[in-house]
């Protein structure tokens, strides 16, 4: 009996050995399966993921362009000497996201070549009720923008130039205005002054209006003649970090990638420059603004190429942006039958994130977008938007390929980023002259 009862218990403890082993090699091998469906587009919560508020808080200090050489834009205000009797004042920029950012670099470029200090330039808001008209109502620089970002920054990088929100208080207006000569505004070298900084020495030391200090010097648009590779590759690469995008905008964004990565089960980690295998972004220019431009946006074509450059690079998702929500369902269908989800950051938002997103203008929520894109494994935008230049210009920065604009068929491509299709020449020569990154 006593041998009949020790012979039960072993085949009992054998029994529970294989259960234990079978209930291991079950989660191990659903586990497998979970991380395989991840790529073959099965959305899984069995992978265990950093947190959010983790997952947040380190995608917030980590940008696509790290590191920040500060001391590439400090090296050029060291060769402009400071004028503490002059002011810049920039007229107000007009435009989406994309032209306001390069618009902004270009006001504080043009300060630092006249020493001067700056009053904070602001900019038109796009039309609420009519996405073509960019002349509405004067937005303040936070409407984009973190403003304590930027004066803490332009104050670190050159000492001398004070950022003033409210000049009628601190300056006697000149009211003179000096003519913003394209010539002057070629930069040839970091050590050797432009000619226009040498043109306005001169104004001030023989001109009637010149010697009235302090004045102010007016420029009405700053950028459209300026050649930004002037510079150097280093300034060129590191002005663009003096703008960071309003902190709730940023949350939002590093909210919706979180999202992306526990939804799809990725492995994201929140400190690369770029998400390697996650997602595919893709810019969706088809908004009521493209269409009254003229510019007939082919929802088709747009969406061929953004499908078939997810499926070259073998990627389980696309974030779609864009500001016409029909086309971006459209969207999502037309892809979901060639075995790809698409989602958009109101799909990956929730109660109050989302309420705070549906407060955001248009443009605001095109803050989120921008965000999103710029750390996508891969990315895809349309030649007919500064939108979309100024993403893949950004994202180039950790690209192998020398010379982006060399593919024939489409206006940049790099191994990371493609801005398809082609516009007008001129239109073409004038974004990547004068465009910031």
């Amino acid at each position: 009996m006593a041998i009949r009862t020790s012979t039960r218990g072993f085949i009992i403890a054998g029994i529970l050995a294989l259960a234990i082993l079978y209930t291991i090699s079950y989660r191990y091998r659903s586990s497998a399966i979970s991380s395989f469906n991840a790529h073959n587009l099965v959305p899984s919560l069995l992978h265990s993921k950093p947190s959010q508020h983790d997952f947040v808080a380190r995608a917030l200090e980590h940008e696509v362009s790290d590191p920040f050489n500060i001391a590439a834009i400090s090296n050029l205000c060291r060769n402009r000497p400071p004028r503490e009797d002059v002011i810049v004042s920039c007229n107000p920029g007009t435009g989406g996201v994309g032209n306001i950012r390069s618009y902004m670099l270009h006001c504080t470029r043009f300060a630092m070549e006249a020493g001067a200090s700056m009053i904070l330039p602001h900019f038109h808001r796009r039309s609420k009720s009519d996405l073509f008209e960019l002349n509405g109502e004067m937005g303040d620089f936070e409407h984009f923008f973190d403003r304590e970002h930027y004066i803490e920054t332009v104050h670190a990088a050159c000492p001398h130039i004070k950022v003033y929100e409210n000049p009628e208080e601190e300056w006697t207006m000149g009211n003179m205005e000096i003519p913003h000569w394209p010539l002057a505004i070629n930069v040839s070298s970091l050590s050797n002054p432009s000619p226009w900084r040498l043109e306005l020495d001169s104004w001030f030391e023989t001109s009637t209006a010149g010697m009235k200090k302090p004045v102010i010097i007016a420029s009405g648009d700053p950028g459209r003649d300026r050649a930004v590779m002037d510079d150097g590759i280093d300034f060129y690469y590191n002005i663009g970090r003096i703008l960071k995008f309003r902190p709730d905008a940023r949350r939002l964004a590093a909210l919706c990638m979180a999202e992306i990565n526990r939804r799809f089960n990725l492995h994201m980690d929140p400190e690369q420059n770029l998400f390697e295998n996650a997602y595919m972004g893709a810019h969706l220019r088809t908004s009521s603004d493209a269409v009254k431009a003229g510019w007939n946006p082919d929802f088709e074509k747009q969406t061929d190429w953004y499908i078939n450059q997810t499926l070259r690079h073998n990627l389980p998702v696309i974030f779609a942006a864009g500001g016409n929500d029909v086309d971006l369902e459209r969207f999502a269908n037309k892809a979901f039958k060639r075995g790809i989800y698409v989602v958009n950051k109101y799909d990956l938002l929730r109660g109050n994130d989302l309420r705070e997103l549906d407060n955001f203008l248009w443009d605001q929520r095109g803050l989120v977008d921008f965000e999103i894109l710029l750390k996508a494994s891969q990315y895809g935008g349309y030649a007919r938007s500064s939108f979309s230049h100024n993403v893949a210009f950004r994202r180039h920065f950790v690209s192998k390929v020398e010379d982006p604009f060399a593919d024939p068929d489409n206006h940049f491509a790099d191994e990371i980023s493609v801005v398809y299709g082609r516009f007008d020449a001129g239109w073409e020569d004038e974004g990547v002259r004068t465009m910031w990154p």
